[in-house]
């Protein structure tokens, strides 16, 4: 994919450390994705596709605070999480892994999976 986080690169070698950086803490999730032994699913109702920023930001900006709040306190408990977005790319195989309606014909949309671990340990 284009516009996976292996394929960034900056021409500020600050920002190209911190890519690096980055990738070194995603590439064990990409490795243990089919590990990962819970993932809480995050949904809201309705759909934005097409709609002005302003309320695609809004639908984002109301999950956000409570997935980060879940995140936090998961990691108090000694649990690790990720926030993924990647399956957004392949919405409709998604929904079937899922067992799912379809997310475009239906109200519900899947916004994210936060994979649930224990830190370092993946099953």
């Amino acid at each position: 994919m284009p516009i996976a986080g292996p394929n960034l690169h900056f021409a500020n070698p600050t920002h190209e450390a911190m890519q690096t950086r980055i990738m070194a803490t995603v590439e064990p999730f990409i490795e243990h994705f089919h590990d990962i032994p819970v993932y809480v699913i995050l949904c809201l109702s309705g759909r934005s596709d097409g709609q002005p920023a302003v309320i695609q930001s809004a639908l984002w900006g109301s999950i956000a605070p409570a997935a980060w709040s879940f995140m936090l306190a998961a990691r108090a408990r000694g649990l690790g999480t990720v926030w993924t977005c990647l399956h957004l790319f392949f919405e409709e195989e998604a929904a079937q892994v899922l067992g799912m309606y379809h997310l475009k014909n239906s109200r519900l949309k899947v916004h994210a999976l936060m994979g649930c671990h224990n830190e370092g340990k993946w099953t």
